[in-house]
């Protein structure tokens, strides 16, 4: 039962998690182009590339609700693999 609580208690989706980490990226990373955001293995973890460059961030939640939830850089950005550039006219 303690299991239960315990998966029940969560702040947010991942999809909701990732989301929160696409906002901050475009923020952190001065990038207005999409961001590209992927979960790295435990739903609170993600690595996020835009504009040339790419960061990890986590999700922490004081509270069960999305609202609670924040993404929080967890490293310098670093220079990424370029991101794709649209076709000329």
């Amino acid at each position: 039962m303690v299991v239960v609580a315990l998966a029940l208690g969560g702040c947010a989706t991942v999809a909701t998690n990732m989301s929160l980490v696409r906002q901050r990226a475009a923020f952190d990373l001065s990038c207005k182009e999409p961001i590209n955001v992927v979960e790295l293995g435990n739903g609170d973890t993600f690595g996020a590339t835009g504009c040339g460059n790419k960061a990890t961030y986590v999700v922490k939640c004081t509270g069960n609700t999305a609202t609670s939830c924040t993404a929080f850089l967890n490293s310098e950005p670093k220079p990424g693999q370029p991101s794709p550039q649209a076709p000329a006219p």
